[in-house]
């Protein structure tokens, strides 16, 4: 890259950091303001519950952004640090140049576009999915075989005969004669 394209992407992302340090300063002053003070009201006590919940969203959106800034920030700092050392424009990954349409388009970029789908392919997005209980949780038609699952409904006494199994407060400890929870049978 010629000396002309790094002081145009030098001066591309001192811009951005200009308008990305503003942004955070706006962000900051407005999260350490009170919550019944953004709100405009003396006294939360007398809000309706989802009023706080509209303010409430407000601040945990507020700081999200104020996050995603600082991760920003960070990224246009590595930038200008790889312009001075002579490295901006390389992939960290394979050394490659990146294009500069990428670097015109994402000038704090440190991938070429390919490493940096590699690197999105392989990133962790467990995430991003159910919770790691439902995996334990039983349906309750699961245990239906299938010719039957059109004929049995689940109802509130099979709800109540697989609680029970767990014990119940007319069988308080646990049935300990055969080693499990399960209700004596009357």
């Amino acid at each position: 890259m010629d000396e002309k394209q790094l002081q145009y992407f030098r001066h591309k992302l001192e811009g951005l950091r200009r308008g990305q340090e503003e942004l955070a300063r706006r962000l900051n002053e407005g999260l350490r303001m009170p919550l019944t003070d953004s709100v405009g009201e003396l006294s939360s006590y007398d809000n309706h519950p989802a009023d706080l919940g509209d303010a409430t969203f407000e601040r945990e959106k507020d700081l999200g952004l104020k996050i995603l800034t600082e991760e920003q920030l960070s990224r246009i700092d590595e930038a200008l640090g790889a312009i001075k050392t002579g490295d901006y424009g390389k992939c960290r990954s394979c050394g490659a140049a990146i294009s500069p349409e990428r670097l015109e388009t994402i000038p704090y970029a440190a991938f070429c576009r390919s490493c940096q789908e590699d690197l999105e392919e392989r990133e962790d997005t467990s995430y991003l999915y159910r919770p790691v209980e439902e995996e334990v949780v039983k349906m309750p038609l699961d245990s239906i075989g299938e010719d039957n699952k059109n004929d049995n409904a689940f109802d509130g006494e099979d709800a109540w005969q697989d609680v029970a199994e767990y014990g119940t407060s007319s069988n308080w400890p646990p049935d300990e004669e055969n080693g499990d929870n399960k209700q004596n049978e009357a």
